[in-house]
């Protein structure tokens, strides 16, 4: 049998039978390879676009967000600054007051101290008066005793 299958061998090799066989066993394992890829890449297609629409999604609520916060944060941007604005009158008003305070203090420490002297000169002048009548009083005493 070893004659009648290298004979058959060669017919085969001859007539492209061989050829023939090896093609069609090719063109079956990448057929089944082409069509595995053909659908892993028809899977990979629907999950990129799946994944797109994911992001499209979260990148409109996430510009959405974004816009939100510059709204919120212009609207707060306005009030600090009128409160800065009403911060710089306050501090403007308590410099006023510091000094109107400062000049009314300094005006009653001259006050009291002119009320001191004044205190002072009436309390000489009594002393004086008094000692004058005590004076006049003796003096009456004695000329009364004579």
């Amino acid at each position: 049998m070893k004659i009648l299958d290298k004979v058959k061998k060669g017919y085969n090799s001859l007539t492209g039978k061989n050829v023939e066989e090896k093609i069609a066993e090719f063109g079956e394992v990448y057929g089944e390879i082409l069509i595995g890829v053909d659908r892993e890449i028809d899977t990979l297609r629907g999950q990129l676009k799946q994944t797109r629409d994911t992001a499209d999604t979260r990148l409109t609520e996430l510009s959405s967000r974004i816009d939100d916060a510059q709204q919120t944060l212009s609207a707060h941007s306005h009030q600090l600054s009128g409160i800065r604005d009403r911060m710089a009158s306050l501090e403007k008003q308590a410099a006023e007051l510091e000094q109107t305070l400062s000049d009314f203090t300094k005006d009653m420490r001259e006050q009291t101290n002119a009320c001191r002297m004044q205190n002072s000169k009436l309390i000489l002048y009594a002393v004086l008066i008094s000692a004058c009548i005590s004076a006049a009083a003796a003096g009456g005493m004695i000329w009364m005793l004579n």
